[in-house]
């Protein structure tokens, strides 16, 4: 997979349809790696025991795409170029990354919050 799935999306992987709850970057072979929390599908979320990780080898396929707006696209615009800039990156160099993007993107929120404040 060359982007990040959206939340939402039911997918087909070897044991059963999933829906992705939301991606998060781990660790596989020292490098960062994309992987995405979901519940099968269609039962949905049943408590902390129908949580699964699917990895994008796991998937075959895409049944559905989830929902996308404005507030989406842009979201995951910013996250599909992130996980481009870290695409070969050992996992300490990738979380050193997303921590300085995660922290200009904190500071130009509160920058923003405060001036509509004003």
């Amino acid at each position: 997979m060359d982007r990040i799935l959206h939340t939402g999306t039911v997918v087909e992987a070897h044991s059963g349809k999933f829906l992705i709850l939301g991606a998060s970057l781990a660790e596989k072979d020292g490098k960062a790696s994309v992987f995405y929390r979901a519940v099968g599908y269609p039962r949905g979320f049943a408590g902390a025991e129908s949580l699964g990780w699917l990895s994008p080898e796991d998937i075959m396929g895409i049944c559905a795409e989830g929902y996308e707006d404005e507030e989406a696209r842009s979201y995951y615009e910013r996250a599909d170029a992130m996980l481009e800039r870290l695409a070969g990156l050992s996992s300490e160099e990738a979380k050193e990354s997303v921590d300085s993007q995660t922290e200009a993107w904190n500071a130009a929120f509160w920058k923003q919050d405060k001036t509509e404040e004003s």
